[in-house]
């Protein structure tokens, strides 16, 4: 079983509707909740090779306002995440800096 370097993941949604529409009016049924397990060792996985530095680029996708949509917020809507990681993919580098509206350094 997954006893050891399991991981879960969690996703809670609107529940069933009648009709494809983003109106909370038209769901069916009460929130539905989706657990997904799956094995994901983490020894000896490593994001960055710290021995050789990080190649970084400076994404041109800003991140969100946490007056629009609170990054903090894990939803599925994560493409303004996504696609600073496909930039750095093409550009050979390990990660992209995002800034923030006003162009200061917001995360990595």
């Amino acid at each position: 079983g997954l006893r050891d370097g399991a991981h879960m993941r969690l996703t809670l949604t609107r529940g069933e509707k009648c009709t494809s529409s983003m109106n909370p009016n038209f769901n069916v049924y009460g929130t539905t909740l989706i657990i997904l397990a799956e094995w994901k060792p983490v020894e000896g996985a490593t994001t960055y090779d710290n021995s050789k530095g990080v190649s970084l680029i400076t994404s041109s996708i800003r991140r969100n306002s946490p007056s629009t949509c609170d990054s903090k917020i894990h939803h599925n809507n994560m493409i303004n995440n996504i696609l600073p990681k496909i930039q750095a993919n093409l550009a050979n580098c390990a990660d992209a800096i995002m800034l923030d509206i006003n162009g200061f350094v917001s995360e990595t």
